[in-house]
């Protein structure tokens, strides 16, 4: 007789549901406390059965948003009412979540709708409202402990923004799944920029939400960063396997001096200022390993040369410093801490390093020999003196691969982990695999084999299609070879020796600065695919572009985390 007067009210109250009458659902709850049914029973019943029949005839279009918001009113004043007399009332659903709407959007209706859903499903939710950072979701996530953010939005001018969301919890919180949804979003979206779920309307949320909580071996769930940025790529560089694919820039400096609003100028005459703000954002990237020394080319302004430094990017080298073979012999005449430049470049670092504490791998960047000659020599009569005047390059060649030495010397003494050699002139579009072999690539097996001394790691990047002169770099005693987008990494990956790891190589240009992070995603994913984890770092083709959108760096450096081992 219980069991019948029992489902009899329930019938009663899941009807005053249906038909939105919150009135009538209140009243036939009291009937429930005063027959002294089971409260915790009743609550469930209306959290399953009832929101399903509603999620259900909401998907077959029998009923629309106005019937849903008063059904779900009514359900929750009833439940509220139960929830008064049953103080022992202990939800079967285990899930924490954030709901929001995402930054430069403030229609919420339907994220309403869906915290309704949720919560008459017995979830706990927390509502941080419309308009919301990345940030935001964040904080929230980490102050009541949630396991899952639903991000919603109805604008395709916002919908964007859902990157920033899905990049900071894979950076700083993957233990949480990041489910997204409204108007203009798409299944499709949602896989471009590595959500963990997408549903298109409030029944597919709590659907999608039961099924992160019903599944055991959820893909994100079982997956855990284990080592730190350092420990990840030494990792790597000792032919471990890694929790993860590390990343790099690899160039990262100039590009982070703009993004933080700091002039070239500034930069050296306030070296420490330069370093905070370079570390703040290389840092907030999420970057394995990156530049702590950036002015790659503070040697022409050592020996004299006559440099003008822009606001942003590179200094340009503005006149030849040799003008003819006799002018080497006073290229000798240097003093290296007497220049304000390289002075800067040295406290820039150290002041990284200290802030770093050991977290990430922090490199120092500078040019190969072959290069600085041509800055100092001007790039176009060095190629002709390679035909016309060889001994002007040879001698020229020696001061620069002893004073690079001499610059490599300082940096590692410093503490740096490692250093990143530049070669832009060796490029494959500059000059042939033969004039490589016999000028440029012996001055950098010499600075090589000095620095292998030092038992610091080194890399190495030349830019362009360098496919044809490849096989040579297996001749330097370098643990990186930083490959442009010009080359195929599995092209490079058979022809290097299998003790090199490769790094790269995401377009610059044409992906990094000029398409939406989707691309960069796609892109990032390919390489991971293509390359595995061992053996390999995920970074840009060259320098990073200034004025490239932070958005796409972040996803660059956050996709690796979708391959966690």
């Amino acid at each position: 007789m219980d069991d019948l007067i029992t489902e009899k009210i329930l019938n009663q109250l899941n009807q005053c549901i249906l038909e939105g009458n919150e009135i009538g659902a209140v009243e036939t709850s009291k009937k429930l406390v005063d027959n002294n049914i089971d409260l915790q029973y009743a609550i469930d019943t209306i959290c399953n059965k009832c929101m399903k029949l509603l999620g259900r005839l909401y998907e077959e279009r029998e009923i629309f948003i106005p019937e849903l918001l008063l059904s779900a009113h009514a359900a929750n004043s009833a439940i509220n009412f139960l929830r008064e007399h049953h103080k022992q009332y202990v939800s079967q659903r285990h899930s924490k979540i954030v709901v929001g709407v995402v930054s430069g959007d403030f229609h919420d209706i339907g994220k309403n709708i869906v915290k309704m859903m949720l919560e008459l499903s017995g979830y706990d939710v927390h509502d941080i409202g419309t308009n919301n950072s990345a940030e935001d979701f964040l904080r929230k996530a980490e102050e009541v402990d949630a396991n899952i953010v639903g991000v919603s939005a109805l604008m395709t001018t916002s919908m964007d923004n859902m990157i920033d969301v899905v990049n900071i919890f894979l950076e700083k919180r993957n233990k949480t799944n990041v489910i997204i949804g409204g108007a203009p979003v798409t299944q499709e979206f949602a896989d471009e920029i590595g959500a963990h779920g997408y549903a298109e309307d409030a029944s597919k949320a709590v659907d999608l939400v039961e099924h992160m909580e019903n599944k055991e071996d959820r893909y994100y769930s079982k997956r855990k960063v284990k080592y730190s940025s350092y420990e990840r790529v030494m990792k790597t560089l000792e032919h471990d396997t890694p929790d993860m694919v590390p990343t790099a820039p690899p160039f990262q400096g100039y590009w982070a001096l703009n993004e933080a609003h700091v002039s070239v100028p500034t930069s050296i005459n306030h070296p420490i200022l330069a370093a905070k703000k370079q570390f703040k954002i290389s840092n907030k990237c999420g970057f394995d390993m990156f530049e702590a020394c950036w002015d790659w080319l503070a040697a022409v302004d050592v020996i004299g040369g006559h440099v003008r430094v822009e606001r942003k990017g590179n200094p340009v080298t503005m006149e030849p410093l040799v003008k003819d073979q006799g002018d080497i012999d006073s290229l000798w005449d240097y003093d290296l801490m007497s220049n304000k430049r390289l002075r800067a470049s040295i406290l820039t670092a150290k002041k990284m390093m200290e802030l770093n504490k050991g977290e990430n791998f922090l490199y120092a960047t500078l040019a190969m020999p072959f290069t600085l000659a041509a800055e100092i020599r001007g790039t176009q009569n060095l190629l002709m003196d390679i035909f016309c005047n060889r001994p002007l390059v040879f001698e020229l060649l020696d001061f620069c691969t002893d004073f690079k030495i001499e610059c490599s010397k300082i940096m590692i003494e410093e503490g740096i982990d490692s250093i990143m050699y530049c070669d832009p002139v060796a490029s494959g579009d500059l000059i042939s695999p033969e004039v490589y072999e016999e000028f440029a690539l012996p001055s950098s097996k010499e600075l090589m084999r000095k620095h292998d001394k030092e038992m610091v790691c080194s890399g190495i990047h030349i830019c362009g299609n360098i496919l044809d002169r490849i096989e040579l770099l297996n001749e330097l005693s370098t643990d990186i070879v930083s490959i442009d987008s010009h080359v195929n990494l599995s092209d490079a990956r058979k022809i290097l020796n299998d003790d090199i790891i490769l790094m790269g190589n995401v377009c610059t240009m044409e992906i990094l600065y000029a398409s939406h992070s989707n691309v960069v995603r796609q892109q990032a994913r390919s390489n991971i695919k293509q390359m595995g984890l061992e053996n390999y770092i995920l970074a840009s083709g060259c320098d990073i572009a200034v004025d490239t959108p932070i958005q796409n760096v972040r996803t660059l450096t956050s996709t690796p985390k979708e391959f966690l081992k």
